[in-house]
């Protein structure tokens, strides 16, 4: 006969199980059962060691990973109604001498209950379970109930429903015996035995190939170079024709020369007009800027810094009416704002033009 063959019932006190805080709809780690010596109401004994909880525990994992015994009840009292079924066990585990079960419930009027300390005192049902095919699993969880009476003599009591399956038939104790001592055997064997050494693989070098560097034909490594097209991006346009890059480079430096010369043409024009050099000597200065670097056009602009207008170049009042004196002044104005717009040609920022004399003495005389 297949099913359930056994099954014990032992019943357990709250007043020895603290009650849990549940989590949402899952009520864990609750006291179910403990080791020890249980005697039924019709006198038959079994002792359960702490090996028979871990078989327990065991035996309810590997049910329900089978899906032999997917789903192990919690009801109101021992029956075998579904309607009686309030919540399944969603794990089983042993601490110490107690096995503690987790369960969820399948609905919030059991949850109520639960919480309203209804439900308090919990009855274990466990006994041996045997398959189709004959294998036998003892002990198994196989249910749980809330029973009316608290627990006698200790945490727990016995509660015996039709015949009585409290301990195994001789039969099934010497399958229990044998599978029990066949395990034992197999750890003794296993701790016996040393542990395999794995082979030791030769370690082989890597092989090493020889780096060859390719022979290129004479007269070849220009035409490789011209081979290695790369893009140049020119006006938003990509441009890989490198003869339009140089072009567009060849315009850049003319731009950068031309530049160059505007400004220091137009310095030399400034001292021509204000009446600092004289016509020929800009011709001559005109050639020599060209010809300098950076540094040395700086030095020759120092020169002339703060330098004052020739009287041999100023106006000359051969009437003598009274405008001497402001005709002085506006071209002594008009020499500076050349040399001050000059300055600014270079891209000197306004803090260090703010320093020059030339500009100090521009605006000292505009406000005067």
């Amino acid at each position: 006969m297949t099913g359930i063959q056994e099954a014990a019932k032992f019943a357990v006190s709250d007043l020895d199980l603290a009650i849990a805080t549940d989590t949402g709809m899952v009520v864990r780690d609750q006291k179910v059962f403990r080791t020890g010596t249980f005697t039924s109401m019709q006198g038959s004994t079994r002792t359960y060691s702490h090996q028979d909880l871990d078989l327990a525990v065991e035996n309810f994992v590997k049910l329900r990973e089978l899906n032999i015994i997917p789903n192990v009840p919690v009801r109101e009292d021992h029956s075998t109604s579904i309607k009686d079924v309030v919540a399944y066990f969603t794990d089983v585990r042993r601490f110490g001498d107690f096995l503690y079960a987790d369960w969820e419930w399948v609905s919030l009027d059991a949850e109520t209950k639960w919480n309203e300390k209804k439900y308090r005192n919990k009855s274990i049902e466990i006994g041996r379970y045997v398959t189709n095919e004959g294998t036998v699993y003892d002990p198994v969880v196989l249910g749980l109930a809330f029973v009316d009476h608290p627990a006698v003599e200790g945490l727990y009591r016995i509660a015996q429903s039709g015949d009585e399956m409290t301990t195994n038939t001789p039969e099934a104790q010497a399958a229990a015996d044998q599978a029990a001592a066949d395990k034992k055997a197999k750890e003794a064997a296993d701790a016996a035995t040393p542990p395999a050494t794995p082979p030791v693989e030769p370690v082989v070098p890597p092989v090493v190939e020889p780096v060859v560097p390719p022979v290129e034909p004479v007269g070849s490594h220009s035409n490789a170079q011209m081979q290695q097209v790369h893009s140049f991006r020119m006006g938003g346009a990509v441009v890989n024709d490198y003869a339009k890059v140089q072009a567009h480079i060849d315009g850049l430096e003319s731009f950068r020369q031309e530049s160059i010369d505007g400004a220091r043409k137009d310095f030399v024009d400034g001292l021509v007009g204000g009446n600092i050099v004289t016509g020929p000597q800009g011709v001559a200065f005109h050639g020599l800027v060209k010809t300098m670097n950076p540094d040395q056009f700086t030095a020759f602009k120092a020169g002339f810094e703060g330098m004052a207008s020739s009287n041999l170049f100023g106006k000359h009042d051969l009437g003598g009416g009274g405008g001497g004196a402001d005709d002085a002044k506006s071209d002594r104005i008009a020499v500076l704002e050349n040399i001050v717009a000059n300055h600014r040609a270079t891209g000197i920022s306004q803090e260090d033009l703010a320093k020059k004399n030339s500009f100090l003495e521009l605006q000292t005389l505009k406000t005067s």
